[in-house]
């Protein structure tokens, strides 16, 4: 048995989802409870009961953005990794601005591109006549530089600079991490540049985020990326990259975050950290990075073939994050042969229509383009075209509804029991317990819930495991039913309770929340 000790004093040096001011962890039986299970603050102790990170599925139609042909500019690669994907609420559309190269193989020749999707699934690649390539403009080329970090603000009040960028201009392609430019749009399309601006020390910017969880002004704007060229303690090569966070009011004005590197490989199993995304979801942040590994490939260099995958990591305040369940990948690296058998690279998260998207991108094992110092002596370096001459593109793979974890009983029989905090009761006539599942099946796998009296730790009559209908469905919002058609917590009672979950088979708990009657 896992216990923990009761948290609902517990003050946190973050700001965490529910919290009071003075950032105490601080839950009740409103709406602004929503608990997923991944840092496991809100859990006060497991019995027989595990936190599993879930495997996402990857969409059948993947790669979902296709290449280029033969003579286009991005016959050889089209992907998000160095671009940006969100969904546009206002126009109900799918965007994406990606970075693609031809069969030239020369760093110099990436470029930006745009498309987009009303499904995120089937891409379009409009005709935009805005840059040359092979003697024409008939193209979808929207940048000359592969480097396009975008963000839009529905709340900027300058139409003009609703969406932003940042990017290098023509003709520092490859120089990533030294100088990035403003660019600033109306349309995501037609770019206008804005003053200079260098991060340093210097951070490849991987993810621009208006934080929609940032109370402080001064901290709204977030640029996540990488920090190159860091010493490493473990066998392997000397130097490798860690994932660092730029801080600031407005893109043009960032400053790196005391706490850089925010994850570092030094305190995990990976070799090194290539990127991440952060992504703020249920007062979360969860961050969705990539695990960077050398694995011991025969004869492939001194150290092995770099490859990876995408894991999980999470914070309360967008700056101090901790792996969740490091050993799990969220996205796996396909089998080989496919398109994606060799390392991931996460592009950006979309909750769209009930399930969260996931796009990311991939190449297979062929691929060994760096750290040029891998090679064994007397071999040249592969650094220049071991990957610019391979293949490169987007996958998609989806989650459920906070389907990022859940928990399960340790032994597939059961039960598992999961104990929360304390939880303040207010306007219980109105709270209805909700419980996101999975692989519900009656008889088999179900999950019952009891309510105790926080001060004494015994189960409320009434609210007792055998007074609680077996939930064995799936869905993201089940609501709890006790004996006597009980789906409110109006009879409890007691100011405190803390709910415990008792689960069976192989029930997954994905998150609980309150909301109004069913």
């Amino acid at each position: 048995m896992v216990r923990r000790p009761s948290r609902l004093l517990l003050t946190l040096a973050l700001a965490v989802p529910g919290a009071a001011p003075g950032g105490v962890l601080h839950l009740d039986t409103t709406p602004a409870t929503h608990v997923l299970f991944l840092d496991l603050l809100e859990v006060e102790n497991l019995e027989n009961a595990e936190l599993v990170v879930e495997a996402a599925a990857k969409h059948p139609a993947s790669p979902v953005l296709p290449l280029g042909d033969l003579y286009d500019w991005d016959a050889l690669q089209a992907r998000p990794w160095g671009g940006t994907l969100l969904y546009d609420r206002e126009e109900r559309l799918f965007k994406c601005w990606y970075v693609g190269i031809g069969h030239s193989r020369d760093l110099r020749d990436l470029r930006g591109g745009y498309a987009t999707s009303r499904d995120g699934i089937a891409w379009e690649k409009p005709r935009l006549g805005l840059h040359e390539f092979g003697g024409g403009r008939d193209n979808n080329i929207v940048h000359p530089s592969g480097d396009l970090r975008v963000v839009k603000d529905p709340a900027e009040p300058d139409p003009t600079r609703r969406y932003q960028m940042l990017s290098a201009r023509a003709g520092t392609a490859g120089k990533f991490g030294e100088t990035y430019f403003p660019f600033y749009s109306s349309d995501g399309i037609h770019w206008t540049p804005g003053p200079d601006v260098q991060i340093s020390p210097h951070i490849e910017i991987h993810q621009i985020l208006f934080d929609p969880l940032e109370r402080d002004p001064r901290r709204r704007i977030k640029t996540y990326g990488k920090l190159g060229k860091q010493k490493a303690s473990k066998p392997g090569p000397a130097v490798v990259r860690k994932i660092a966070v730029g801080l600031g009011p407005d893109i043009e004005h960032q400053e790196p975050s005391p706490a850089n590197p925010i994850l570092d490989p030094d305190d995990g199993l990976e070799h090194e950290l290539h990127f991440a995304s952060v992504f703020p979801y249920r007062g979360y942040y969860l961050m969705l990075y990539n695990y960077n590994r050398y694995a011991d490939y025969h004869d492939q260099g001194l150290w092995g073939r770099f490859v990876g995958d995408v894991r999980l990591a999470v914070s309360r305040d967008g700056e101090h994050f901790r792996r969740v369940n490091a050993h799990q990948p969220v996205i796996r690296r396909g089998e080989r042969g496919t398109w994606d058998s060799g390392f991931l690279v996460m592009a950006n998260a979309v909750d769209h229509d009930g399930r969260v998207y996931l796009y990311y991108s991939a190449g297979d094992e062929s691929w060994g383009s760096w750290p040029a110092d891998n090679a064994k002596p007397g071999r040249p370096t592969t650094r220049t075209l071991g990957g610019f001459s391979r293949s490169a593109q987007m996958g998609l793979a989806l989650l459920p509804a906070d389907g990022f974890t859940h928990l399960r009983a340790r032994d597939g029989y059961g039960p598992g029991i999961a104990t929360t905090v304390p939880i303040e009761v207010r306007d219980p006539a109105r709270a209805s317990l909700r419980l996101a599942l999975g692989g519900g099946m009656p008889y088999r796998n179900w999950v019952e819930v009891e309510v105790l009296d926080a001060a004494t730790g015994r189960p409320l009559p009434g609210f007792t495991r055998t007074d609680c209908v077996d939930l064995a469905g799936d869905g993201a919002s089940l609501p709890v039913e006790w004996a006597g058609g009980r789906t409110t917590l109006a009879d409890v009672g007691v100011p405190t309770i803390r709910l415990r979950f008792h689960l069976f088979g192989e029930a997954r708990l994905r998150s609980f929340h309150f909301a109004g009657p069913p």
